[in-house]
């Protein structure tokens, strides 16, 4: 996997904005494609045609306005687009906010397919499986499981729920929003996000050995999380990625 985009929106510089790329057993899989997702595509030696599929969280414009370019870039190279897929209520969504939006090369070619909550899809050697977000509009993280092997949880924007917990349970690297400071927990509860405590916290449920990787970072939480690496305060087995950050799990 390739961390492409670790910013949230109004990303600190340096970084895109929430695109994370899974690959196993020639299946590519962009989890999210927010702006700038492209051209940390290309830079990670990638291009827009080895890339599967492309997994709508939601319709909040920075997790899928980089689609446009994708589609773009599948235009120039003479490639078929990913198959866009989306849990269902974002699916339905999708078809009538995102689609109309894209290049009509790309209207012509392209599929949505959906993913209905409770069930999973198989993508080749992997299974994908929604996650119920807690969110200001219908969102859905997403669990992918390799065929026999690694578990990687992508939590999207949310507020702290059981079902996150759970699901970071069964990871073996689980990335997760730590959109506010620890400090903003009253305004992170009001946006559906998670605080860098609260994102932390998820330590306490993931299996020895796993990995959790804090995402969707804004200038101020990414500054708590420096401050806590200085004095250190960030525990054993939290990553705080860059972008083209590559990890194999």
């Amino acid at each position: 996997m390739v961390f492409l985009g670790t910013g949230g929106s109004g990303a600190p510089p340096g970084r895109a904005e929430n695109c994370i790329l899974a690959e196993a057993g020639g299946v590519a899989v962009l989890l999210d494609a927010g702006p700038g997702c492209s051209q940390r595509l290309l830079e990670a030696g990638y291009t827009v045609c080895d890339i599967s599929y492309v997994y709508i969280s939601h319709l909040h414009l920075d997790h899928w306005s980089g689609l446009f370019d994708l589609a773009v870039q599948a235009s120039e190279q003479a490639c078929r687009p990913p198959a866009l897929l989306a849990a269902g209520p974002v699916a339905a969504e999708a078809r009538e906010v995102l689609l109309p939006r894209m290049p009509g090369s790309f209207r012509e070619k392209a599929r949505l397919e959906a993913v209905e909550p409770g069930g999973s899809l198989e993508l080749g050697g992997l299974a994908l499986e929604p996650v119920e977000a807690r969110h200001t509009v219908p969102c859905y993280g997403a669990l992918l499981r390799e065929e026999g092997g690694a578990a990687l949880y992508y939590s999207a924007d949310t507020a702290p729920s059981r079902a996150v917990e759970e699901a970071a349970g069964k990871a073996d690297l689980a990335a997760v929003e730590a959109t506010m400071p620890s400090s903003l927990a009253e305004v992170a509860a009001a946006t559906g996000h998670h605080t860098v405590e609260q994102a932390l916290a998820h330590r306490r449920y993931m299996k020895p050995g796993s990995i959790l990787a804090l995402v969707h970072l804004t200038g101020s939480s990414l500054g708590e999380l420096r401050e806590r690496a200085r004095r250190g305060k960030l525990p054993r087995g939290v990553l705080v990625p860059s972008d083209g950050l590559a990890a194999r799990i």
